[in-house]
């Protein structure tokens, strides 16, 4: 691994990838390794292969696929022990996005208004973000290339992307 690498990042798939990339701070990215899976199986997975043959602080980015505090609780003990299981517990860093990335989008205000303004947010738990977007946007790709410099601020000040970056620089190596 190159010496300037500080943490390895695990994401769940490619546009969590690309989210993070565009919207984490240059220094993150740059001093990041990213792994993308396919899916929290996979990101797991790989995660416990890396583990083994890696002493980096590795952060698993993912959704958490629920809002029940219990539910997410549950969800990361579980991951936690399987690292404690291998003796790699404080490699490890967990952030859930609550219930998946996508919220991000609709807790950023100015974003919000300006592209889901016809969405009613109190429907949003009946029906997936995910398709919300593809609706609206058609590929979610397309989304990423509306975010601009401010919205990139907003995201990193005003959403769950600054609990984010907070845990990623504070993380001891």
């Amino acid at each position: 691994m190159d010496s300037q690498i500080k943490r390895i990042i695990l994401t769940e798939g490619k546009f969590d990838f690309e989210f993070l990339e565009k919207i984490l701070p240059e220094h993150i990215i740059n001093e990041s390794k990213f792994i993308i899976g396919q899916g929290y199986s996979s990101l797991i997975s790989k995660a416990k292969s890396i583990s083994l043959h890696n002493n980096l602080p590795m952060y698993l980015i993912m959704d958490s696929d629920s809002t029940d505090a219990f539910e997410i609780n549950e969800k990361k003990e579980s991951i936690y022990s399987t690292f404690n299981m291998l003796g790699k517990r404080d490699q490890v860093g967990i952030f859930f996005f609550i219930p998946q990335l996508e919220i991000v989008f609709l807790q950023n205000e100015n974003f919000r208004e300006a592209y889901f303004k016809n969405i009613d947010i109190n429907l949003i738990s009946n029906k997936s973000l995910n398709n919300i977007i593809i609706e609206n946007f058609g590929k979610r790709d397309n989304l990423l290339s509306k975010i601009d410099s401010n919205d990139i601020s907003n995201f990193q000040n005003n959403t769950s992307v600054k609990e984010l970056i907070e845990l990623l620089e504070n993380r001891k190596t």
